[in-house]
């Protein structure tokens, strides 16, 4: 049996954490607005941008049951602290208008609206007198074929011109427009100097554009220590003995952690370095020339 030891280097390259807690859900201060136009405080279950604008899961201050509500259900609900603002609008993302919670974003004598689908984003500019256009921010997919992206540059081209034209009245906000900017600080910024350019009777423009810095996913610096315990076998060539490997290592390290609460609950993703400064392992090896001769000894003489 022989002892050695070496030091272990680890990098954990991603590690995600399926933290499974008593909290099925992320509740977030914020309000819903009846259609009646009455507005009822308490917490709202803060998920992606695609499962807000499907439904709203509302627990009313002072109520111990929860409330679901759809597009239609309510005008409208609200984050609180400058969060996301979504209201009930008929709109058409697949092809047939149908009534989704909308993210209001901006209002005035333009407003613009956001709906995630199916990975992509719909932007949709609402003149003060109806006329609307649409803005197709298609996410990139690996496995499109040259085809898909040329179907979809074509798109792109298409609804510029019908957004730019939607802009006419504010040659500042038309010049804006730029086929390779889709942010949404950009499609903002466009939006609010079309209403300070058109507008005439001295009303404000307002962003209900939430403030990106207290929607990003919480990320924390950790440590952590441990230890872990190895084995190994490895059978190599038949005139060779075996070998096997077991041992245990004291680590510690740093990561990184990342919330995922708007996609997974309790779910978080981890990036980390790990060290092992003292890793010591057994080396077992069988004897296999001794076992072997025995094995020959049984086969010529068999047992006494």
């Amino acid at each position: 049996m022989n002892l050695f030891r070496r030091s272990v280097f680890t990098i954990v390259l991603l590690a995600i954490s399926a933290i499974v807690t008593m909290a099925q859900t992320n509740p977030k201060p914020g309000y819903v607005i009846k259609n009646n136009g009455d507005t009822i405080r308490g917490n709202i279950d803060f998920r992606t941008n695609e499962k807000l604008s499907k439904q709203c899961v509302f627990w009313a201050d002072g109520e111990s049951g929860g409330m679901t509500y759809k597009p239609g259900d309510i005008e409208g609900f609200r984050f609180d602290n400058g969060g996301k603002y979504f209201v009930t609008r008929r709109l058409n993302v697949t092809g047939e208008p149908e009534l989704y919670f909308a993210e209001f974003m901006v209002q005035g004598m333009m407003n613009l609206y956001c709906v995630a689908y199916n990975r992509d984003e719909y932007y949709f500019f609402e003149r003060e007198d109806g006329e609307m256009a649409q803005l197709t921010n298609r996410a990139f997919l690996t496995t499109s074929s040259l085809k898909d992206e040329g179907e979809k540059l074509q798109e792109k081209k298409e609804q510029y011109g019908k957004v730019k034209v939607l802009l006419k009245d504010s040659w500042k906000a038309a010049s804006e427009m730029n086929e390779k900017d889709l942010s949404r600080k950009q499609l903002v910024k466009v939006v609010r100097d079309y209403h300070n350019d058109v507008c005439t009777d001295g009303s404000s423009c307002v962003v209900y554009e939430y403030n990106e810095k207290s929607d990003k996913s919480k990320t924390h610096v950790k440590t952590f220590t441990g230890f872990a315990y190895y084995s190994t076998e490895r059978t190599v060539k038949q005139d060779l003995p075996d070998e096997s490997y077991h041992g245990g290592a004291f680590e510690m390290g740093l990561g990184v952690e990342t919330e995922i609460e708007r996609v997974m609950r309790g779910g978080s993703v981890e990036l980390g370095i790990a060290y092992s400064p003292k890793t010591s392992f057994e080396h077992d090896v069988i004897d296999f020339l001794e076992e072997q001769e025995h094995i020959n000894y049984h086969r010529l003489y068999g047992n006494k």
